[in-house]
């Protein structure tokens, strides 16, 4: 069952442009992939440049959202946004103020406020990145996503999207609070979506883009990514917040056998991950 995103799409206002949206991760394969990643847990080959970098699952946590981890480090910093549509492209203003952590080796966290971010004491490299709303921004769902370096800019994304995606499907209905929301988009080596993806989660309810909507019909043509390269796995099981690492399967086109790819996700909230389909 197909839905439209003109509701979503209504009232927006100071959209960016495409060049903001994360960039791709490198696909892992192979059991060297946590080894290669340097952030204990993660996986595929950094990516750099952009919004973000491209490494996997990323550490342990050092606990709850208020916890900070190690001392020592570096202060990283970078403006803070919420997705404007249901194809998480389009960015526009978030006002209020919340707590973003930083997941390495460990994890330490800092605080955001009228649209800009800081967090001391954090570790090189590509880190995921957690963000949690604690005043105004009441569409900010939990988010995490991956950083690499300062002048990052961390996109939330909007509980109405989701909640307009999810609505639309024949399987569920409804977003789980007691699960996660793990989005990812596939593309090529030149930044191109790529058709023809299928999520190899045989228990998972994969929505599709379809067009201007998103559909979990299965079988061809609509059980596998479309135009927009676009994949929402629907309430996949994941640990509290801030969450922990998580694997995730899917079929290239043309090819039978699956490829593994790491990422981090928490209950109650959205993982966005971009990856390069080689």
């Amino acid at each position: 069952m197909l839905v439209g995103c003109a509701a979503v799409l209504a009232g927006l206002v100071a959209c960016s442009s495409s060049n903001d949206r994360p960039p791709p991760a490198s696909d892992c394969v192979g059991p060297t992939c946590a080894a290669d990643s340097g952030n204990g847990g993660g996986g595929g080959v950094v990516s750099t440049g952009g919004r973000s970098g491209a490494t996997g699952g990323g550490g342990a946590s050092t606990g709850g959202r208020g916890m900070a981890g190690a001392g020592g480090g570096q202060t990283l910093s970078g403006a803070v946004r919420i997705y404007a549509d249901d194809a998480f492209q389009i960015t526009k203003e978030l006002a209020g103020a919340g707590i973003v952590g930083m997941t390495g080796s460990v994890r330490v966290t800092g605080t955001y406020e009228a649209g800009q971010w800081s967090v001391p004491g954090a570790e090189s490299g590509s880190l995921w990145a957690d963000m949690h709303a604690t005043l105004m921004g009441q569409d900010a769902f939990d988010t995490l996503q991956v950083v690499d370096g300062p002048g990052a800019e961390l996109v939330f994304a909007p509980r109405s999207a989701l909640d307009t995606i999810v609505s639309g499907l024949s399987s569920v209905q409804s977003l789980n609070s007691d699960f996660a929301q793990i989005v990812l988009r596939f593309v090529n080596t030149a930044g191109q979506p790529v058709f023809g993806v299928v999520v190899a989660e045989p228990t998972a309810t994969i929505a599709y883009d379809a067009g201007s909507s998103y559909t979990d019909t299965k079988g061809a043509p609509f059980g596998a990514t479309q135009n927009r390269g676009m994949a929402i796995i629907v309430n996949h099981p994941a640990t509290p917040f801030p969450g922990g690492p998580v694997t995730i399967h899917y079929v290239k086109p043309g090819e039978t056998s699956a490829t593994p790819i790491d990422l981090r996700a928490a209950v109650g909230a959205a993982s966005f991950r971009t990856v390069v389909v080689n």
